[in-house]
């Protein structure tokens, strides 16, 4: 008798554990349907770039002014240069760039790429647009 009350103990534990797992499971299964969810109503945020901003063209130096208007809701963004922001939601954008923050500027057509999570702005050249280290 108490052989058969031993294989009924593991029969229940090992239930207990199969119906644990088959839970778990199943709840992962609903947060990744929950985040996908939210994910999906969740506004895409929009990245600017300040009029006047010093960026490496790849081959030098400069600084970049834009036609769109720079979001109010920043402290990053300097009083007085509100309309002067390059606003990056679209796949192609014309901006002027000088080599002097006052010097003259010459208009660029810039395509910005993603993929994923990836944003990078290409110039007609072929040359990578980034962020002075």
């Amino acid at each position: 008798m108490s052989t058969f009350a031993v294989r009924k103990g593991e029969w229940v534990g090992v239930a207990l554990t199969v119906a644990a797992i088959a839970g778990l499971s199943l709840l992962a299964t609903h947060v990744q349907d929950l985040k996908a969810f939210y994910m999906q109503q969740a506004p895409t945020p929009v990245v600017y770039l300040s009029g006047g901003m010093a960026v490496d063209l790849g081959d030098r130096h400069a600084f970049v002014f834009g036609v769109d208007k720079c979001p109010t809701d920043s402290y990053a963004f300097a009083p007085g240069h509100d309309h002067d922001c390059v606003r990056l939601d679209r796949p192609s954008l014309q901006v002027q760039v000088s080599d002097h923050l006052d010097g003259p500027r010459t208009s660029e057509q810039w395509m910005v790429n993603t993929d994923a999570d990836k944003m990078w702005i290409t110039r007609p050249n072929g040359l990578v647009v980034s962020e002075i280290h």
